[in-house]
C-alpha cells in the first residue's frame, strides 16, 4: 500500500498517511454509459473500519439502467450493510414497482439479521429509459444532478432533507445538518414521497454523490471539472468516467474530507451499444 508523510506544525515528520482506498465500478449498457468511485474515508481507514457507502447499477427488466449511492448513517450498527441493501433494492427493482416503505423494511430486516440494534442510510437512486426519459429518488442528503451539455450547467435535481433544509427541529443531540429522514430506523418519511421525473439529452451527464463529496467539493468546483472534461467524455467510454469520477473525489480529499465518500456518473450519448461491464 503506499504511503505519504506528511510534516505537522513543529517541523517534524507526522504520521505517515494511508493512500486512499478506492473501490470502482462501470458499465455500458445500450444509450447509457455509467462508472461509480467510493472510498473509505479516513476516519474508517485508519481504525481498520469498512466503508459505509455503496453504490451499484443493474439492467432493468423492460431496458434501460438503474444506479443507486447509498451512505450508512454514523452512530447507526451496520451501516455498510444498510446503504448495500438500499442501493440493491432499488437497482433490482422497476420504478413502477417502488415502494418507499418496503425500502425502509428490506433496510431493517437486514439490519436485524446482524445485531438488534438500530441502523439506517441515505439513498439517492435513478431509473433510466433508453430514450433519454427517467426517475430520481433520494432520501436524507445523498443527491442527483444533472450536468446538461447544452448549458454547460450543473443542476441539482435533489434538495436534501436535513433539519435545517426541512425546518425542523432536531431532537437535542443531533445537529441541525445531519439528515431528517432516512431509511431502516422507520423514521418518517416526506408526506407524498414519489419519484421524481427527469429527462436526458444526448450528452447530458447525472451525478449521484454522498455527502463525503458535496460537503467538501463546492458545486462550481464539480461544474468547473465537468465543463473542462465531460462535453466529450461520454463518448470515450466507462474508463473516462473513471477517471472523471476520481478526480472529483481526489478533489474532496484536498478540501479536507475525511468522511466515506462516492460519486457515481451516469452519461446519456442517445446510441445502441453493446453490454460491457468491469469491477475493480
Amino acid at each position: 500500500m503506499q504511503q505519504q508523510t506528511l510534516i505537522d506544525n513543529t517541523g517534524a515528520p507526522a504520521a505517515p498517511r494511508p493512500a486512499p482506498n478506492f473501490t470502482s465500478t462501470s458499465a455500458r449498457h445500450n444509450a447509457w454509459t455509467v462508472a461509480g468511485v467510493s472510498l473509505t474515508g479516513l476516519r474508517h481507514h485508519m481504525n481498520g473500519q469498512v466503508g459505509e457507502d455503496h453504490l451499484t447499477h443493474g439492467v432493468q427488466p423492460e431496458g434501460g439502467i438503474a444506479v443507486a449511492v447509498g451512505d450508512g448513517v454514523s452512530g447507526g450498527a451496520c451501516g455498510d450493510i444498510a446503504s448495500k441493501i438500499a442501493t440493491l433494492y432499488c437497482t433490482t427493482t422497476p420504478a413502477g414497482q417502488f415502494d418507499f416503505q418496503t425500502l425502509d423494511t428490506a433496510v431493517q430486516h437486514a439490519i436485524s439479521l446482524h445485531t438488534d440494534e438500530r441502523g439506517a442510510a441515505t439513498v439517492a437512486a435513478v431509473w433510466a429509459e433508453d430514450d433519454g426519459r427517467g426517475h430520481a429518488m433520494h432520501v436524507g442528503d445523498c443527491r442527483v444532478w444533472q450536468w446538461r451539455k447544452a448549458e454547460r450547467r450543473l443542476l441539482p435535481l435533489t434538495r436534501d432533507q436535513t433539519y435545517t433544509q426541512l425546518g425542523e427541529l432536531p431532537p437535542s443531540h443531533i445537529p441541525p445538518d445531519n439528515p431528517a429522514r432516512m431509511v431502516g430506523c422507520g423514521c418518517r418519511l416526506d408526506p407524498g414521497a414519489k419519484l421524481q421525473p427527469l429527462q436526458m439529452a444526448p450528452g447530458d451527464l447525472l451525478l449521484l454523490t454522498s455527502d463525503g463529496l458535496h460537503d467538501f467539493l463546492s458545486a462550481w468546483k464539480i461544474e468547473e471539472q465537468l465543463n473542462r472534461r465531460a462535453a466529450s467524455i461520454i463518448r470515450h467510454g466507462p474508463q473516462a468516467l473513471l477517471r472523471l469520477a476520481r478526480t472529483l473525489l481526489h478533489g474532496a480529499l484536498q478540501e479536507g474530507s475525511e468522511d466515506d465518500a462516492s460519486v457515481l456518473l451516469l452519461g446519456f450519448d442517445g446510441s445502441q451499444t453493446r453490454i460491457e461491464t468491469s469491477m475493480l
